[in-house]
């Protein structure tokens, strides 16, 4: 054995390395360094040693960062010296027991997983036992414990330290806003520590250091430290009261933290649709990629910012995108998505973040519900209650001059007129809540606040959004909070239709269609065993009055009169709604695979007859409002009579319908009328997707835990051609054996073909006091994406 000491100015440093027979424990782990910086590498595969350190130091609050400095030689001491002085042989976390009391025993991490060493994790505000083992008894009388709890990234010096006694009475005064520990048990010559955090703490990877007063020699206290080789993992506390992202509601609590998979909801606002979606927060691997994204989100600078959950919550809204920080997801809407995996390919999140924490790049590619979805999983891997939220008919407003959704049409060289604002109205638009108090706010704006992790818009000079408190949203206090006004457009923008002059420029505007924006608001609902379907919640009315309500209209006038710094003009805002020629269009429910016919119905409300010119354009078109290519357009010219209405009809073939599969089916129509006797414009859009069919997915509804079941999967195609290509993915905690795959290559599918095939799964141990068990899956093809199915099994 060798042994070496540092000589301080005023302490003496002794290492010791003793016998692995001895000395080491469990696995080492990668430094802080190697994880942040390569991704690889992360899980404790080698068996490590314990360091035990010793020093004379004449008082406790010493900065160990200040000691460091003062090192200025080193010589040898012998074994026997070491022997001959109490110290630490062992310290027990305790994983079982703490997990169990912290509701964190649903993590995979916290147990052996083959080579993998059990890790703890706990949440912060809760008090958790470790037990010092000491190679002879603890005196009281001649030795005191100091623990030292580090968080550190290994890049920097930066660090956040908490450094006090552990005492041996009942005095726990320090509860509940700062760190202690009390002996709450001795036997032998073992010690059961009751370690307290505050509810305030930073979240992330703490190390634990044990500094002992072994002896006293010339006077002063002769230190040993024991520095501890196990993380300490450290998360918010929904379940503390002291904490502010406390959440009194079991059912959201079961939801908002606890639930592993979920429904994404997608379609139009008349025909909701939900993408099965597993976040899988539980699963090896993910809690440590999100404390990773923790720590590059905030620059590998370890600070308490770390510990507040609105900081928090703002900064993982920038990192799960890649624009400013290589963050997770590279977001794309238009073209194709060659040299990465089409957004709706992806049916859960585990996959993503292991891609991203591999490859240590931005993963290829994302769209809103999939940001939406990872961040769900970031958020609650760390204990913070978050929910997918998804807003139909989303304005998207560009401008910083008007919160309304602009359609600024410009004559052009065909005698039409082309839209050249850069407002856009989604289809639909996900996005996030997290649920927290906000003392920097007030009282009154606790709750659930939105955050969006699609890089739409700069904020502050990076791509984030929020949080924003909804109760400021409803009230229309656009300034309270981040990025108020564009959530606030985003649900409650007017729709104004503005015409160019195509000399001057100048804009006029012909028509303010209110209550049209913010339409069936929706989240997943908290689970019950008594719900099937869409298990949908609407929360339109936590963001804003009923639409049309003088409330309502009365809100929309504050918050545009503080976007404005001051009142709109009235003729501007209070524009007549009633135009004299009247536009609606017949609802169209249609299977892909098929063509289909629009009917825009045109009616005369002048009190004379007047010339119409109408213009029907059918556009191919993303859910986000861009078009991308024309399906079927006319132009026809009629006389209406006062009162009469006219049906004009325009047809899509097959073929047409099919030509752009990789939008979705999404088709935007827009009808534009111009009267000739007084040259007023009127306008009109209408969104139509086209369905599609599901994958049918059938297995027992219950299974044994840790047994294996047969579960058949089949589709049929709807298309006149072939689908090529065609692979089906899946992911959650219903995992395939008998090969273990993610993916199922079918290769093509025939026109009206049933594809059939029958795997077995089994069901995951992890999230170990849940009951369910879930499988998402979606098949894709060069002709037909974004196919949905899932499985649902109760363990028995």
């Amino acid at each position: 054995m060798s042994f070496r000491s540092f000589n301080f100015s005023s302490t003496r440093i002794v290492r010791s390395r003793f016998s692995e027979s001895w000395y080491s424990f469990g696995r080492t782990r990668p430094t802080m360094l190697e994880l942040d910086s390569h991704f690889r590498n992360r899980w404790r595969d080698d068996l490590g040693e314990r360091e035990i350190t010793t020093r004379h130091q004449e008082s406790f609050g010493q900065d160990v960062a200040g000691d460091k400095e003062r090192v200025d030689e080193r010589s040898e001491i012998t074994g026997d010296d070491l022997a001959s002085k109490l110290h630490v042989t062992n310290l027990d976390l305790n994983i079982s027991e703490n997990t169990k009391q912290h509701h964190t025993d649903m993590y995979e991490c916290t147990e052996v997983r083959g080579h993998k060493g059990a890790e703890l994790v706990v949440r912060r505000g809760q008090p958790f036992l470790i037990t010092i083992t000491f190679d002879r008894p603890y005196d009281i009388d001649k030795n005191d414990i100091t623990l030292l709890f580090s968080l550190a990234s290994g890049e920097n010096d930066s660090t956040v330290e908490e450094l006090f006694k552990v005492t041996e009475d009942e005095d726990t005064s320090y509860k509940p806003r700062k760190w202690g520990a009390t002996v709450v048990k001795k036997g032998g010559n073992s010690l059961t520590v009751e370690v307290f955090s505050p509810a305030s703490t930073p979240i992330g990877v703490w190390d634990l250091i044990v500094r002992t007063t072994v002896d006293v020699e010339n006077g002063k206290d002769l230190i040993w430290q024991y520095n501890h080789n196990d993380d300490i993992i450290i998360i918010f506390n929904p379940w503390c009261k002291d904490d502010v992202v406390y959440l009194p509601d079991p059912e959201w609590l079961a939801e908002a933290v606890e639930n592993d998979s979920g429904v994404l909801y997608q379609g139009d606002y008349d025909n909701i649709n939900g993408k099965p979606w597993y976040f899988g927060q539980f699963e090896d691997g993910i809690l440590h990629a999100a404390l990773h994204l923790l720590r590059k989100g905030f620059n590998f600078k370890m600070t308490r910012s770390m510990g507040n959950a609105s900081k928090v919550a703002r900064m993982l809204s920038k990192i799960v995108n890649f624009n400013d920080d290589n963050g997770v997801l590279y977001g794309k809407w238009n073209g194709g998505f060659d040299g990465g995996t089409h957004p709706n390919t992806w049916t859960g999140s585990v996959k993503i973040l292991k891609q991203y924490m591999s490859t240590a790049k931005p993963v290829k590619f994302g769209q809103c519900w999939v940001f939406s979805g990872v961040l769900v999983t970031v958020c609650r891997a760390i204990g913070l209650p978050c929910r997918s939220v998804t807003n139909y008919e989303s304005s998207h407003n560009t401008d910083k001059e008007r919160l309304s959704l602009d359609e600024i049409y410009r004559p052009n060289h065909t005698g039409g007129y082309v839209n050249v604002s850069g407002d856009r109205k989604w289809n639909f638009h996900v996005w996030n809540e997290v649920w927290m108090s906000r003392p920097d706010l007030g009282k009154q704006f606790d709750g659930w606040q939105a955050i969006d992790a699609t890089p739409q818009e700069e904020s502050e000079g990076a791509f984030c959004c929020g949080p924003a408190p909804l109760k400021a949203i409803k009230e229309g206090l656009i300034y309270i909070g981040h990025d108020t006004p564009f959530v606030f457009a985003e649900v409650n923008a007017d729709l104004v239709t503005w015409e160019e002059d195509s000399v001057t420029r100048k804009l006029k505007q012909v028509k303010r269609i209110r209550n049209i924006i913010g339409k069936n608001i929706s989240t997943h609902s908290p689970s019950r065993e008594s719900q099937v379907g869409l298990q949908r919640l609407d929360v339109t009315d936590q963001y804003k009055y009923p639409q049309g309500s003088a409330k309502a209209r009365d809100v929309l006038r504050q918050a545009q009169a503080m976007f404005r710094k001051d009142n709109l003009d009235d003729d501007e805002d209070e524009l007549p709604m009633s135009q004299a020629i009247g536009l609606s269009m017949d609802n169209i429910d249609v299977m892909v695979g098929m063509g289909f016919s629009v009917k825009i119905h045109a009616r005369n409300n002048d009190n004379v007859a007047r010339t119409v010119t109408l213009f029907i354009d059918i556009f191919h078109s993303t859910y986000h409002g861009v078009t991308t290519g024309t399906a079927a357009q006319s132009e026809k010219m009629e006389t209406l009579q006062a009162g009469q209405s006219q049906t004009f009809t325009l047809s899509v073939s097959p073929q047409q319908a099919m030509m752009r599969p990789q939008e979705g089916f999404n088709f935007q129509i827009q009808v534009l009328t111009k009267v000739k006797e007084t040259g007023s414009l009127f306008t009109q859009l209408y969104n139509v997707q086209l369905r599609r069919p599901d994958l049918v997915i059938k297995g027992p509804s219950t299974v044994k835990a840790g047994e294996a079941t047969e579960v058949d999967i089949s589709f049929t195609n709807p298309l006149p051609v072939s689908m090529t290509k065609c692979e089906v993915e899946i992911e959650g905690n219903m995992k395939t054996v008998a090969p273990l795959m993610d993916k199922i290559t079918i290769g093509s599918i025939s026109p009206g073909q049933t594809w059939k095939k029958t795997i077995k799964m089994w069901p995951t141990v992890f999230p170990r006091t849940q009951k369910k068990r879930e499988a998402s899956f979606g098949l894709e093809s060069e002709q037909l994406g974004d196919v949905r199915g899932s499985y649902s099994v109760k363990l028995t």
